[in-house]
């Protein structure tokens, strides 16, 4: 019996320390997980949201701070610096994709208006929200020969006339995507931002707080 529970306790101990997810591991499938998190699949069309925060950018630029074998300290500046560019507002990135056949039923393409910005808002309801100041659409038509659009989307972080952040006192916002006659069109990003990468390994972590991404509690 005590053989037994001796091999019982070291097979425990080498499940749960034998493999550690690497911060490079990490960031790829904490992006991939963002990815499908919002994703909509609406007969020929399928389309996302991803959270443009300085989190998801300080995993974005991992890879390519390795290989140019970037220190700590280094990596910090850079967190800093994106840090600062998103001081005054939020981000998120709207894909548009094709998925299905250009003989099938249902809509095989879809125009974006030239004024896309002014029908997307961020909101706490319908009262209290900040508009979309920008979307860098590219071709402005998703079909089987441009079969996927990126849009980075801005919105100021204030609240029109106020010095109040729209994020402030909330558990959640909503985005609102229209002119597309999308059938969900609505998306709920839950707050604060930053517990997207609660589980982000130890460096990160580090990154994060020593840059000022995250503000850490008094």
């Amino acid at each position: 019996m005590k053989k037994a529970l001796l091999l019982i306790c070291a097979i425990a101990v080498s499940v749960g320390t034998a493999y550690s997810e690497t911060p490079n591991e990490y960031a790829g499938r904490k992006l991939l997980e963002i990815y499908q998190r919002y994703y909509t699949r609406e007969g020929n069309l399928g389309y996302t949201i991803s959270l443009a925060t300085a989190e998801g950018t300080v995993l974005v630029y991992y890879k390519k701070w390795r290989e140019k074998r970037f220190s700590k300290k280094r990596m910090i500046e850079e967190a800093t610096a994106i840090n600062a560019e998103f001081a005054d507002k939020l981000m998120i990135h709207f894909t548009l994709r094709f998925t299905g056949d250009w003989q099938s039923k249902g809509r095989t393409s879809i125009q974006i208006p030239a004024d896309f910005a002014e029908f997307i808002f961020l909101e706490q309801d319908e009262n209290i929200f900040v508009r979309c100041t920008k979307a860098d659409v590219s071709m402005g038509l998703v079909n089987q020969f441009n079969d996927s659009e990126g849009i980075m989307l801005e919105f100021p972080l204030l609240i029109e006339d106020s010095n109040t952040a729209i994020t402030e006192g909330v558990e959640s916002l909503r985005l609102v995507i229209g002119g597309l006659a999308l059938e969900h069109g609505t998306f709920d990003i839950e707050l604060p931002l930053s517990s997207y990468y609660k589980d982000a390994p130890d460096l990160f972590k580090e990154i994060f707080v020593a840059s000022g991404i995250w503000v850490k509690a008094e």
